[in-house]
């Protein structure tokens, strides 16, 4: 049952993880092409891009937040077993069931948080820096890709639980 559930929950969040691994590649090629552009254009002609350091910080929140749950929802993540794997089957899967439930958690609060921090950057018209470009939308796609890897540890966490009860996938 927890099996069918979580393909269903598969179904509904690894396309969204797509697109969000997606839009990171798109956005590690492009800051990647803006700092070599800014690199030579201050060797070869000592006129530096305006503001690449804006593009650059706003860009990493983007990279780092949108390739995590393409990484759950494929099981890309480093697990460290050095000293689970030595116990009992039964007792590793007791040991994955709650560290992946303290996982949810904390990647739901820090969803929700980040999105808290969007609410409030929005109602005080934060801008970068340099460029003046406004970061609350930054900080809700943070939040939202937060949100999606939160939703793809919730399926691993029905699959371990599963598992765990002995429920055939």
């Amino acid at each position: 049952m927890l099996g069918r559930i979580a393909d269903y929950g598969n179904k509904v969040v690894s396309p969204i993880s797509r697109v969000l691994n997606y839009i990171c590649m798109v956005a590690l090629v492009l800051v990647n092409a803006l700092i070599v552009a800014d690199v030579l254009l201050r060797r070869l002609a000592n006129s530096p891009i305006h503001g690449t350091s804006d593009v650059r910080s706003l860009a990493f929140s983007i990279i780092v937040f949108c390739s995590l749950a393409w990484g759950a929802v494929n099981n890309r993540h480093i697990e460290l077993d050095l000293i689970t794997r030595r116990l009992p089957k039964t007792a590793q899967r007791i040991l994955e069931v709650i560290m992946i439930f303290l996982t949810t958690v904390i990647l739901g609060v820090m969803g929700w948080q980040i999105m808290m921090q969007g609410i409030s950057l929005q109602a005080y018209h934060a801008e970068s820096t340099i460029l003046e470009i406004p970061m609350h939308p930054f900080l809700y796609v943070a939040a939202f890709a937060s949100l999606m890897l939160a939703l793809a540890f919730l399926v691993r966490l029905l699959r371990a639980i599963g598992n765990l009860r002995g429920d055939r996938q």
